[in-house]
């Protein structure tokens, strides 16, 4: 939200649109939440998750087993592909709520970590995106708790970055900040600093390996309190 705020100020014209690889193609732009798909396609809300129908569905995923290619056709119910993306009916159209990796369960409660991202990069700004991550991990009593992951960088010692964000007090006055915009249970439980956020080549951040890092490595976990 912040990002589009800053474009639409500089005067950029700026349509949310939803889109997806197994397409190759836009699916829906996005008007006040609503979905509206494009012609070439149908969206159903099917058991919680978005389903497509359109004429530019994927053949299938390929996959390279014990040296052989294989093609795995995607599987269809009454010709649409049902997406991981949740999704809800909204009035007369239906809106996403997230990827279904990163929406999860404490204590019961559906939590969307996309809108727990953005009041946390809210708060930090958009400078600080690359030196923290906040994911799930499991949880023997409410099945996940929120963490947050930082990053070992030198930008946080600049002097210049550390008049208005710094490691210790600094943190722990944002984090308390947090606490108050989220509900109870999605509140951040501990910190873990590592050296590095792992990313694929793509970018993408490998919560797996962070989360066996945490586990084999024996990383100190900060308790949050509040």
């Amino acid at each position: 939200p912040e990002l589009k705020k800053k474009s639409q100020d500089l005067g950029w014209h700026f349509i949310t649109t939803y889109g997806m690889t197994e397409l190759s193609s836009m699916v829906a732009t996005i008007e006040n939440e609503t979905l509206r798909p494009l012609p070439h396609c149908a969206i159903q809300i099917m058991d919680g998750k978005i389903a497509i129908r359109s004429s530019s569905v994927f053949t299938g995923y390929i996959e390279v087993v014990k040296g052989q290619v294989e093609l795995k056709k995607p599987m269809l119910t009454n010709q649409y592909f049902i997406t991981d993306d949740n999704g809800s009916k909204l009035g007369t159209g239906m809106t996403v709520m997230g990827r279904g990796q990163d929406m999860i369960k404490i204590s019961g409660e559906l939590v969307s970590l996309n809108k727990l991202r953005d009041v946390w990069f809210n708060l930090v700004g958009i400078d600080l995106t690359q030196a923290f991550h906040l994911m799930a991990l499991p949880d023997e009593r409410s099945e996940n708790q929120i963490v947050l992951i930082m990053k070992k960088t030198e930008s946080l010692r600049d002097p210049k970055v550390l008049s208005h964000f710094s490691p210790g007090e600094a943190i722990l006055s944002k984090i308390q900040e947090f606490q108050k915009q989220v509900m109870p249970f999605e509140k951040i439980k501990s910190v873990y600093v590592l050296d590095q956020i792992p990313r694929t080549e793509l970018g993408k951040i490998q919560e797996k390996v962070i989360q066996g890092k945490i586990q084999t490595e024996k990383i100190k976990e900060v308790k949050v309190n509040g």
